[in-house]
């Protein structure tokens, strides 16, 4: 067992009782099986992100290793459970196509005005929030936003990385820039202060470093997960605590990598199966459907 991960541990008549992944493909979920609940979204059997608790989440993963599909697998979950879920692609690429599904509609930005704004707005109803908390902690209650009945709120930040490249390169008399640096500044803050208030953020990119992912951010991405077999500078970013080897889960299959959550050793796990005649748009709009269905 020293050679596998600790998948699943239960508790039976004072014993506690571990299974082991020797082959982590026997551990996937099937997309249209995921069951999310509030506090909770599914990643494989036996690995879930409580988010309230691991806070702030990093997918990182080159071209062709499965980190959109990843992604696609966690944002219909969040469908499920809120209806606040805005989602940023810089590169204009599939998540940017979600704009055209009614649903969606004001939640989707691909332009750089429109990702700054986002930032911005997002920050702003944080803030909002933060005043409105502190106004019913005055009579002495005290908790995080769910107990005061509060939805948790995420910001999707895709290609996040290809973002901070795009607006480092303005001028910097142009206003764009200006409204980027803001929203860099608001980002750090929500990544520092959102846990009690429910503002969440994930962030996906290829190549995650410390020149594009500011260590305010980094610091409190509680949930990290790299699609393949991370460079060992990449490795150091996403894992800088990891003593174990990473090895290739397969050379054939693809949606496979490696999560750490909190403190936990860093497991190898297969990302939710896709089935061949997957449709982005249908598959989010049945994730919204089965929310609004649930009241």
């Amino acid at each position: 067992a020293l050679l596998a991960d600790r998948q699943t541990t239960e508790f039976s008549k004072n014993k506690m009782i571990s299974t082991f992944a020797f082959d982590p493909i026997k551990f996937r979920r099937q997309l249209e099986e995921l069951k999310p609940k509030k506090g909770l979204l599914q990643i494989s059997k036996g690995i879930d992100w409580k988010y309230d608790t691991f806070y702030n989440a990093l997918i990182s993963g080159n071209v062709g290793t499965g980190k959109s599909y990843t992604m696609f697998a966690i944002i219909g979950q969040l469908l499920q459970v809120t209806k606040y879920v805005d989602i940023i692609d810089p590169k204009r690429s599939d998540l940017a196509s979600l704009k055209y599904v009614d649903e969606l509609k004001g939640r989707v930005h691909s332009t750089a005005s429109e990702i700054n704004d986002a930032v911005i707005k997002y920050y702003q109803l944080m803030m909002k929030r933060a005043e409105r908390m502190e106004e019913l902690k005055a009579s002495g209650h005290i908790g995080t936003y769910k107990d005061f009945g509060f939805e948790p709120c995420f910001l999707i930040f895709d290609e996040f990385g290809a973002f901070v490249e795009m607006n480092d390169r303005l001028a910097y008399d142009d206003p764009i820039k200006a409204s980027y640096d803001t929203a860099m500044s608001n980002l750090n803050e929500i990544a520092m202060l959102g846990r009690e208030l429910g503002f969440y953020i994930l962030i996906g990119m290829q190549r995650p470093d410390a020149g594009s992912l500011p260590m305010a951010v980094r610091n409190q991405l509680n949930m990290r997960i790299n699609m393949g077999v991370p460079t060992p500078e990449i490795e150091k970013m996403v894992f800088p605590d990891n003593e174990k080897q990473l090895r290739p889960l397969s050379s054939h299959l693809k949606g496979w990598g490696f999560i750490k959550i909190g403190d936990s050793q860093v497991r190898s796990f297969f990302a939710p199966e896709v089935p061949r005649d997957f449709n982005l748009h249908e598959y989010m709009r049945e994730n919204i459907t089965i929310r609004e269905s649930q009241g």
